[in-house]
């Protein structure tokens, strides 16, 4: 190997041996793929799909249903809490977001 610097100014040789590496495994074509089964549902996975075919609603808008009203009670709670016009204006701003999310899923 020889390395050059200063656009071949100066020049260094270095003796390099080469070994080869060791031998490469051999690998069964039975386990090239692994044998993966369907994964059971879980029971959070089993709830959404009954309550989505109970309503033919999606199970992404249910969610967003859910949270939506998770979102609501904690505003609710917070403005029967602290009282007053800007709490209760933060109510009416989480539930107007909320009907404009579930007005959005439902086009």
């Amino acid at each position: 190997l020889e390395v050059l610097t200063g656009y071949g100014s100066e020049s260094v040789s270095i003796a390099v041996t080469v070994e080869p590496g060791p031998p490469g495994v051999d690998v069964d074509e039975s386990l090239a793929e692994p044998a993966r089964s369907d994964p059971e549902p879980t029971a959070f996975d089993r709830a959404v799909d009954r309550c989505a075919a109970v309503t033919a609603v999606e199970p992404a808008t249910l969610v967003v249903l859910a949270l939506g009203a998770v979102a609501v009670g904690v505003a609710g709670l917070t403005t029967a809490m602290i009282g007053g016009p800007v709490a209760t204006a933060g109510l009416g701003i989480v539930g107007g977001g909320v009907l404009v999310a579930l007005f959005l899923l439902g086009q």
